[in-house]
């Protein structure tokens, strides 16, 4: 007897190329199938935060190089202010994509270098943190025991950046003690502040060179979720606090429609009047959020 071949659930119309599937319903599923998937959510996490963090060692330690070259160039041939303004515009024009050489941020490279000059050292324990954090670093902490006890400490307990601002404002070293350990230092927490902020950063996307997938997805879901009668799928750029340069540059280009609007406890309000209406309310994006991590806690 010829078996029949399963067949996917797919949302919205068929195409032989690409499509969107929908779930199986749980209670099809083997018995054991939530321990499955959680034991391949770990790998996935672990292998994902390796690959990322990787990546971030590799763009920590070219700053501390390029920094390097900077400093040397200036003690031994007195460069300026001009030749640091004239490197950033030409790596700029060279690296259109990378937003890591303003003369800004040049001048930061060089200010890591002076303060953490052991090369071994940056790779071995700095280059575990993101830019931001080596920053805040380099402004707020100038002792160097006391930023490496940060350091450990970002690295450790995966602190976010605004978490770190906190802890060096409120002077934790002092109430913890400042005295430097030698515990290994591996990778931050999977759920960290830290990991989900690497992640986001976009030093590491503009260095890797990532692609912007906004105008794919805009395209898959007019193609195979949007019914006849509907209008083109809006997309909705969500920013922490709106700036009109950087919204028209991040728009540019896009013949689609396209809202950027602030993150607010209302989002809907940073909509057009004719918008609020085909759009689900936040109670309603809220309660389907919960579901999905409901779904989730089920599985686990």
């Amino acid at each position: 007897m010829k078996k029949n071949k399963e067949t996917r659930l797919e949302r919205g119309r068929n195409r032989k190329e690409v499509s969107f599937p929908a779930a199986p319903c749980k209670t099809e599923l083997p018995t054991h199938y939530p321990a499955l998937l959680q034991e391949i959510k770990e790998k996935v996490l672990q292998t994902r935060l390796r690959t990322v963090m990787a990546a971030n060692s590799a763009l920590i330690l070219l700053y501390w190089e390029i920094g390097h070259s900077i400093l040397q160039r200036q003690e031994q041939a007195g460069w300026g202010a001009r030749v640091i303004d004239r490197l950033s515009h030409d790596l700029r024009e060279v690296f259109p994509d990378m937003k890591g050489f303003s003369p800004r941020n040049l001048l930061f490279m060089r200010a890591f270098v002076e303060a953490c000059p052991d090369a071994r050292k940056v790779k071995q324990l700095v280059s575990q943190l993101p830019w931001g954090h080596v920053i805040l670093l380099l402004q707020r902490v100038k002792e160097p025991d006391i930023r490496d006890w940060y350091i450990r400490q970002s690295i450790k307990y995966g602190w976010s950046r605004n978490i770190l601002a906190i802890q060096i404002k409120t002077r934790l070293h002092e109430r913890q003690g400042k005295a430097v350990n030698n515990f290994a230092v591996s990778l931050p927490p999977v759920d960290s502040d830290m990991a989900a902020q690497i992640f986001k950063d976009p030093y590491i996307f503009d260095f890797l060179g990532t692609a912007d997938p906004r105008r794919m997805y805009l395209n898959a879901v007019d193609d195979l979720l949007r019914h006849p009668d509907d209008k083109p799928t809006i997309g909705l750029l969500l920013v922490k606090q709106k700036n009109q340069v950087l919204a028209e540059y991040a728009l540019r280009g896009y013949s689609k429609p396209l809202g950027v609007a602030e993150w607010e406890s209302k989002i809907t309000r940073s909509l057009p009047e004719e918008l609020k209406s085909n759009l689900p309310s936040i109670e309603e994006i809220e309660a389907e959020l919960q579901n999905e991590l409901g779904d989730t806690d089920d599985e686990s």
